[in-house]
């Protein structure tokens, strides 16, 4: 099949924390180091006629081609598989002179030979394929878990829809108890919007499409035990997720794709926010998008409470243009207490001038709530072209909660440590207070962070680009 496509789009051929690994990127014959990917399962999702792959990659893994999706940006694979799987990426525009595999902190496996490139993943693994330098139209490579255990799609409990369907809606609204279930290979256009509906699950290997929706692509509010796993989302105008006063979010393998919006610089379309949540695990995430990539807030709006006991592990974060890594801010009127952040990935963060407080990690406290707990360990920051931290108590022009009149807030009791910059932010590292007594920053503690193969310490911090105003920051 594969060789079929490839002489039949000939002719659109246009030419021509660690020190982390690069992965191998050409010679030597690998197939005998993995040699379990011809035993392995995989799904080969199938879509329906109607849609149009893409014209920028074709993608075989084991040896039969999936269903690669365009957007106007990144183009997207997916697939499931239980073990070791080869992946053979023929781009159809231009020939290969040079390739990334990102996370690079992840170390892959690959090679190419001019043609194609070859590597290999296993289930949960999610990765960007860059040739040539190409960030205007990545290829996005998900390998999902074998869909085992699927409901009863004849269950009234259960909200189905299958493989090789396209389902237009304006939302879906789940009732309490139920799970929607996206089969890998079927599409639903809109947005999943409920409130106050306990014990919901979402799951599936399917696609949720909320582009052309005028709704957020998932809004969950006020309720208790929400389950959500394997969905790939794309979006564009909206905020992608938005969860707010949820207690108990398990959030799993959730990847998003948002290209820019049609608002001014395309922002906006934040990929996952929570506000105002408590006991929530977000794991195995990736959040493309145009603004915040993974966001905690406290207040906004009409809504808001106290926040507490959040982890994000294994997650992986690009924002183009604007928007934070991995954020804790800006509308924070309510507490926020216990928020870690481990082992996470920060392919690019912003880059749009001129700059505006944006970082890899981002904790900006712009309303009167107290921040207590907060820990990054672990983070691997491929290229901030913004700030590489960005740490501050602000008085920010940001909606704080409707009828609220602003106070300062506190931030006290932070831990950054294990993170590798590899190369130097563009800005620095920036850590403010909103004044020298009780609104400073207090007990922030880095430890072992490398910037560009240098080990930050107190007699490099200036060189390095470290800014302490009103803050106590040690450096150990």
């Amino acid at each position: 099949m594969m060789m079929t496509l490839m002489m039949a789009l000939s002719l659109s051929w246009l030419g021509a924390c660690e020190a982390p690994g690069t992965g191998n990127t050409g010679g030597g014959n690998q197939t005998d180091e993995h040699e379990e990917w011809m035993d392995t399962k995989v799904d080969y999702y199938q879509y329906a006629s109607s849609v149009v792959p893409s014209t920028y990659y074709v993608v075989d893994v084991n040896g039969k081609t999936v269903t690669t999706l365009p957007t106007i940006e990144a183009h997207v694979s997916v697939f499931g598989c239980d073990g070791d799987v080869k992946v053979e990426i023929y781009p159809l525009r231009e020939a290969i002179e040079n390739v990334v595999v990102r996370p690079i902190s992840k170390n892959y496996n690959y090679e190419h030979d001019g043609s194609k490139v070859t590597l290999w993943l296993k289930p949960y693994d999610r990765v960007v394929v860059e040739i040539n330098g190409n960030e205007t139209n990545p290829l996005f490579v998900f390998a999902n878990p074998l869909e085992e255990n699927k409901p009863n799609p004849e269950d009234e409990n259960v909200l189905y829809y299958k493989a090789g369907t396209i389902t237009d809606v304006y939302t879906i609204v789940p009732k309490a108890g139920q799970t929607v279930y996206v089969e890998g290979g079927a599409i639903i256009k809109g947005g999943i919007i409920f409130e106050g509906k306990d014990n919901v699950t979402i799951a599936g290997c399917g696609i949720l499409d909320s582009r052309e929706a005028s709704t957020q692509a998932l809004k969950a509010g006020r309720l208790k035990n929400l389950t959500i796993e394997n969905i790939t989302v794309l979006n564009k105008n909206n905020w992608t997720t938005y969860l707010w006063e949820c207690d108990g979010v398990k959030m799993t393998n959730y990847k998003v794709v948002a290209e820019a919006s049609d608002k001014e610089h395309g922002v906006e379309n934040d990929a996952c926010d929570l506000l105002g949540c408590k006991n929530a695990v977000v794991k195995y995430g990736f959040s493309y998008c145009h603004d915040d990539a993974f966001c905690i807030k406290s207040q906004k709006w009409l809504v808001g409470g106290e926040v507490d006991n959040l982890e994000f592990e294994d997650c992986i974060a690009w924002n183009v243009g604007g928007g934070n890594s991995f954020e804790v801010g800006y509308e924070l009127n309510q507490n926020v207490n216990d928020v870690r952040f481990r082992n996470v990935y920060a392919i690019r963060t912003a880059g749009r001038t001129p700059s505006l407080r944006r970082g890899s990690i981002g904790l900006h406290n712009g309303a009167g709530g107290k921040v207590t707990n907060i820990s990054y360990d672990g983070v691997w920051v491929e290229d901030p072209r913004e700030y590489g931290i960005y740490m501050r108590i602000i008085k920010s022009s940001y909606d704080i909660g409707t009828g609220v009149e602003w106070t300062p807030g506190q931030i006290d009791g932070v831990s950054v440590k294990n993170v590798n910059f590899l190369v130097k932010p563009t800005y620095g590292f920036h850590f403010e207070g909103y004044d020298v007594d009780v609104h400073r920053l207090k007990n922030v503690t880095l430890e072992n962070i490398t910037v560009a193969g240098e080990k930050l310490t107190k007699s490099n911090a200036s060189s390095l680009g470290v800014v302490i105003k009103n803050a106590d920051v040690e450096i150990k």
